[in-house]
Formats: structure tokens, sequence, C-alpha cells
């Protein structure tokens, strides 16, 4: 292990170490591998260049998908109006109340706005956490406002169950229960933005901040809204709209239940 200076503090060796352990195993999110590769190199001007092309295929796919199942939503948020609830930096967030549940629209900021490397999470998150499973409801495309790089990216719509909260949960209470759910989960350099790695299922848990674990009434843990990486070993392609329906459909099972069954006042 390399020397490190005698004046670092004991959190910034923690803070350090975290950035060591996680940085080195991440794998980038949706668009990896899609480069020119030259002698190995893939130029910046490249891999932007590339990454437009697989954005525009990626929309033009979910654009078929979503219409031909006839959840395309071309008008949400004249239906809907402003989040009623939060608005964050990858979604934003309404109570249901028809159905009494929650309303996100995720517009794939951290999944490099790539709906199927997306949707091929929910299904991994609705095991670990059927308490809080997504239903994915329909597709819209976010309207330009302040939310950062939401211009024109399309956005996923999902519904998920209502959580009586008492209050956030510890940082004791959230490793103790990814220690149950056989995270890695070293409480020295835990880390709740970098994440936790799970090795039977090759992923990250991220964002793991006090927002998005609570404890509800009951006193049990729930995680309501981090995020998952996949590992390398999840290959998730865009190449057909029949793809996005595969995935689709491992979310949602034999049904489809469009948005625009629901009658917001």
């Amino acid at each position: 292990m390399a020397r490190r200076n005698n004046d670092e503090s004991n959190g910034e060796r923690e803070e350090n170490e975290g950035k060591r352990n996680v940085t080195r195993r991440i794998p980038p999110a949706g668009t990896s591998g899609i480069g020119s590769k030259i002698g190995g190199y893939v130029s910046a001007h490249q891999e932007e260049l590339n990454r437009r092309e697989f954005r525009a295929r990626a929309e033009l796919l979910t654009l078929a998908y979503a219409k031909s199942k006839g959840i395309w939503v071309e008008n949400f948020w004249d239906r809907f109006g402003e989040p009623d609830l939060n608005e964050t930096t990858e979604s934003v967030v309404y109570f249901n109340e028809p159905e009494q549940n929650i309303l996100k629209i995720n517009n794939l900021i951290y999944y490099d706005y790539n709906p199927a490397y997306f949707l091929g999470t929910l299904p991994i998150w609705n095991s670990l956490f059927p308490a809080n499973s997504y239903e994915i409801r329909g597709f819209t495309r976010f309207k330009t406002g302040d939310m950062a790089a939401s211009t024109n990216s399309l956005g996923v719509i999902l519904t998920q169950p209502l959580v009586a909260i008492e209050r956030s949960a510890t940082m004791e209470e959230k490793i103790d229960a990814l220690i149950q759910m056989e995270f890695e989960v070293d409480p020295m350099t835990f880390n709740v933005f970098r994440g936790v790695y799970h090795p039977g299922l090759d992923i990250w848990l991220m964002d793991i901040h006090s927002g998005n674990v609570v404890i509800d009434t009951e006193g049990v843990v729930q995680f309501v809204d981090a995020g998952l990486r996949l590992g390398e070993s999840h290959i998730v392609t865009t190449d057909t709209s029949e793809q996005l329906e595969m995935l689709a459909e491992r979310v949602n099972p034999g049904r489809y239940n469009p948005i625009e069954e629901l009658n917001r006042a």
C-alpha cells in the first residue's frame, strides 16, 4: 500500500480509500463500449459522436415500442402539471391520489440516457425491494426546464407504493440492512453516494443517502429511491424495439397498465 501523508486525517483516509475501492470496480452505465477504437484509444470527439448516435437510436426504438403498446404519453406535463412532492436531478415525483401511490418520471441521466439499461435494472430492484417495487406505466419526454440535463430527454413513467415514513435511516441502520442483503460493506470506507457492491448479483447500489433510505412507521428500513449500476456480467442491448419489450415484460409480467388510465384531478 502506498505511504500516506502524515498530515492526512482519518476522515480523509476513509474518503480516499473509498474512492480507490469503488472507482476500480464500477463500470460506466449505458453506452460503454460504443466508441470507435483506434489502437485501443477512443477519441473524446468520436466518443461524443457515438454517444449522440446511440441516444438517437435508443429514442427511436423507445418511441416505436411505447407507441405500439399505447404507453407513449405526449402530453404528460399538460395533464399532470408541476411535481407536487419532489424534483431532483434525475426525476420528478407526484402523489398519485387515484391509486394512493407515488408517480415518478425518471429522465435517465444516471443511466446514460439508455432506456434499455434502466429497464434492465428494474427487475433486480423489484426483487431486492419488493415493498418498494416499480411498475412501468409509460414513456414521455421531459419538458424544457430547470432540471439538469433534462431538456428533450426521454422519461420513463413509473409508479411505486407509498411508504409511511417515520424518519431517515441512520448510517448504522443502512449498513446493517445492506449486510443482511449480502452487499459488501466496509463500515470504515462506506460512502452513501459511491455505493456498495453485491457479488452474487454483480450490481452496485448507489446514492444511499438519508432521503433515499428511511424507517417506516413499523420500524422497517426501506430503500425507496436509490440507484442501481449493473456489473459487466449483465448484457443489455437496444438493437430492436422487441428487446425493449422483453426488458419491460420482466418488470410488468404479462400486463400493461398505461398511465392514460389515471385521471388526475
